[in-house]
């Protein structure tokens, strides 16, 4: 066997070696990472100690490795790699933003925070996997391990690693492991005191790093709490807020209520479809397409506040209903009442009816109905537009770990576990995360945990959603916003981008890889585009998402793509400082 050749790809990357042995190499970019005194342990990215008050613990961090990987004190943006004469281990933290994929070949196991490198340095061009594809245009929203790139695989925020003389994945934390049957008796004081905490603190460390913070805000609740958190912490901020030309898009009413309380910058700026292309994908340096074109407005009119404003980082309230519990189904009623609680279960049914407009007996009806099937979340499958074979290559693909329920679980738990994991397709795939950090408090591992601590029902207490949320920062935030019920949407300027390019839309699809392939159903996306005038229901929505993926395959797999769309100012910055990794499949 013989090494890649690792020296072009440091000269060509501006990479060094940060360890070398027997079996295992591994390059990164210039910052961010550690080592014990022994050298067989690294660590790579961002930690931060979960005690109060710890100061952020990256320097000196490698040599508690074994509390790295245990995650007991440690939380962050960080891989950790250790390596012997026997195996080399691989620990990418829970929740942590720092990717991690995999690529075997027949002698080698290389590893990588950037697809294109991990290419590079296997000399393997990647291509398109049309099973993972499938699987991804049929199950919206469900990230899986296998990436939609041939031979390459996510590890995924709390699984090891081990390449020995097998590969050995293991799942090493899910948020299964932090539901106990204690949180049950949690009540609504103690849950608000616990999500404030952990809220406050968490923004507080996460903005620590940064001169200047970005944050696009709506004035909704998700957007506000971080906000809050930001300027509760005195992080220098700037709220941008965009508005569409669609009623519905327009939340400045909102936003300008949030700043005024919080004395706080807002910048108001228009969305712009001038400035979506849809037939350029935004994530071709990811290993999904996982774009959106609608997007691109916002993502460009940020990334010209952020430059104006001299600002160093994005922050977004991204995930907030999702760690929230933001649910509109009867989970939590079939919670109370395969506990055996009718009471609490009816009383949940009243909630959940007002939340969803359903009303108190369809609530507890469907409750019950749910009560009598396995806990165990059912991911809806989206069939328009797709082939039969299409849907076939799709059940190959294995779903998202953590969709798999214990015995004893709770159908409520299940949903809001499927609903966190539900939100990691839209934290990236933007332009400006390839010049700034983007970052989402909302779903790093302290607020996961402070919320799967507390059990659904109350999350739609008194009949309003993000009901904990609301209390916690009730004195925070103004009472606008804390009442707010009502949310905005980027419909119109999908709707207008539709309507835009509509002929084009249709032949790109109709001639491109997707159709060729036979992934999507030509005749059904001609009969379906066929109507000019306005839209009318859902379909150009799902439409715009298969021209979304289409993109991304053109611009990825297209011979001219450079290797990057533009070079990132800081890997380190990001935490993206796992660069690149080799270890033998056969030590």
């Amino acid at each position: 066997m013989h090494w890649p050749d690792l020296r072009a790809l440091m000269r060509g990357e501006e990479l060094s070696s940060l360890f070398a042995a027997p079996g295992c190499h591994v390059l990164h970019s210039a910052q961010g990472s550690h080592r014990d005194q022994n050298m067989t342990t690294l660590l790579l990215g961002r930690v931060s100690h979960a005690a109060p008050g710890y100061p952020c613990a990256t320097d000196g961090a490698a040599s508690h490795m074994p509390a790295l990987i245990d995650e007991k004190d440690f939380w962050g943006d960080f891989v950790a790699i250790s390596h012997s004469e026997d195996a080399t281990i691989l620990y990418r933290s829970a929740q942590g933003r720092l990717p991690c994929y995999v690529c075997e070949t027949d002698d080698w196991i290389g590893f990588s925070s950037d697809i294109d490198l991990l290419a590079r340095a296997l000399s393997r061009p990647f291509e398109p996997d049309w099973n993972a594809i499938a699987h991804h245009l049929s199950h919206p929203h469900q990230r899986v391990p296998q990436t939609c790139l041939a031979g390459v695989t996510e590890i995924f925020g709390g699984q090891s690693l081990t390449i020995s003389r097998d590969l050995v994945i293991r799942n090493e934390w899910t948020p299964w492991k932090n539901v106990t049957g204690k949180k049950h008796r949690i009540g609504l004081d103690e849950a608000r005191h616990q999500l404030r905490r952990a809220a406050l603190q968490t923004v507080k460390r996460l903005a620590r790093p940064y001169r200047h913070v970005v944050l696009g805000v709506s004035g909704g609740l998700d957007s506000s709490i971080v906000a809050a958190a930001l300027a509760n912490a005195g992080a220098p901020i700037t709220l941008v807020t965009l508005a569409s030309r669609d009623p519905r898009g327009d939340e400045r009413h909102y936003a300008r209520i949030l700043a005024n309380h919080l004395g706080t910058e807002l910048v108001e700026r228009f969305e712009d479809i001038s400035l979506i292309d849809p037939f350029r994908s935004q994530s071709a340096h990811l290993p999904r397409p996982i774009g959106r074109a609608f997007a691109q407005s916002a993502d460009a009119l940020l990334s010209d506040e952020a430059r104006i404003h001299g600002a160093d980082c994005h922050f977004t309230g991204a995930g907030g209903d999702n760690v929230f519990c933001y649910l509109q189904s009867a989970a939590p009623v079939a919670d109370q009442l395969k506990r055996g609680q009718l009471l609490e279960a009816l009383r949940c049914a009243s909630d959940i009816g007002k939340v969803t407009d359903a009303g108190m007996l369809k609530a507890f009806r469907l409750g019950v109905r749910r009560a009598f099937r396995p806990s165990a979340y059912r991911w809806p499958l989206d069939r328009r537009f797709l082939t039969a074979d299409a849907l076939y290559k799709a059940q190959t693909v294995e779903p998202h770990p953590w969709l798999a329920a214990p015995r004893a679980s709770l159908p409520g738990t299940a949903a809001h576990i499927a609903a966190i994991a539900a939100i990691e397709n839209h934290l990236e795939g933007f332009h400006r995360e390839l010049a700034l950090p983007v970052i989402s408090p909302l779903v790093s591992r302290p607020m996961v945990d402070a919320a799967l601590a507390i059990p659904a029902r109350l999350w739609c207490a008194g009949g309003r959603n993000r009901a904990v949320a609301r209390h916690a920062f009730a004195d925070l935030l103004p009472p606008e916003i804390i009442a707010r019920q009502t949310k905005g949407t980027p419909d119109g300027v999908a709707a207008a981008l539709y309507e835009r390019d509509r002929a084009q839309i249709r032949d790109f699809l109709c001639d491109g890889a997707l159709a060729d392939q036979a992934i999507i159903d030509r005749d059904a996306i001609i009969d379906a585009m066929k109507n000019e005038g306005p839209v009318r229901g859902d379909d150009y929505i799902r439409i715009l998402a298969l021209c979304d993926v289409e993109a991304w395959l053109q611009t990825r797999f297209r011979k001219d793509r450079p290797a990057r769309l533009s070079p990132p100012e800081d890997d380190a910055r990001q935490g993206r400082c796992l660069r690149a990794g080799i270890a033998p499949l056969h030590p």
